[in-house]
């Protein structure tokens, strides 16, 4: 999770907009938010987030096994990170800040165990998983080391830099265009847990 705030690499003209113009500041910033979590699940589906390629996955050859018996049962495999690049999201808060991360309690206890990698414990389940597919598990391996995919950070680094003069695209865009219309607002309220 990371907050982003714009006035430290503000223009004094920004500075000056954002002060006159709240509300276009207000709706410059949650487009901000939108626009990093929509990259944030780019670079997760890319598998290199920030021009960072991810530790490698299983074997090919070992994850086509486990698809063709997950085939077999019916049952879908799911893609590195699973439905994590889903639970990216933002959050607008009232001090001017728009917090981008992970949206569940969930998220973030996978998220951060893909971040900064960990060892899983090898169940029954994951056994008989396994050897349906037919690969076999060594019987006295206890755990699986997931290795470090960094996600959140190496984005932030590439998008944070573009912050200020996103938001100061935006603002000039809503003086010389008009401001974007007034939509009911939602009753939506995303929550950034981590």
């Amino acid at each position: 999770m990371y907050s982003v705030t714009v006035e430290d690499e503000a223009t004094p003209w920004l500075q000056w907009a954002m002060t006159e113009f709240p509300d276009f500041r207000r709706k410059a910033l949650k487009s901000l938010g939108w626009y990093m979590q929509k990259e944030i699940k780019k670079g997760i589906k890319s598998r290199a987030p920030g021009g960072r390629a991810y530790a490698p996955f299983l074997p090919a050859k070992v994850r086509r096994k486990l698809d063709e018996a997950f085939d077999k049962k019916g049952k879908r495999s799911y893609a590195p990170l699973g439905g994590l690049a889903k639970a990216v999201g933002y959050q607008y808060k009232s001090s001017g800040d728009v917090v981008v991360g992970w949206l569940s309690e969930s998220a973030v206890r996978l998220g951060t165990k893909q971040e900064k990698g960990a060892k899983v414990r090898i169940t029954g389940k994951m056994r008989r998983a396994y050897l349906a597919a037919g690969i076999g598990i060594k019987p006295g391996r206890k755990e699986v080391v997931i290795p470090a995919r960094p996600t959140i950070e190496p984005m932030s680094d590439v998008l944070v830099p573009k912050a200020a003069g996103y938001v100061e695209e935006k603002i000039w865009g809503y003086l010389t265009k008009g401001s974007p219309i007034n939509v009911p607002k939602s009753r939506r309220k995303y929550v950034v847990r981590g």
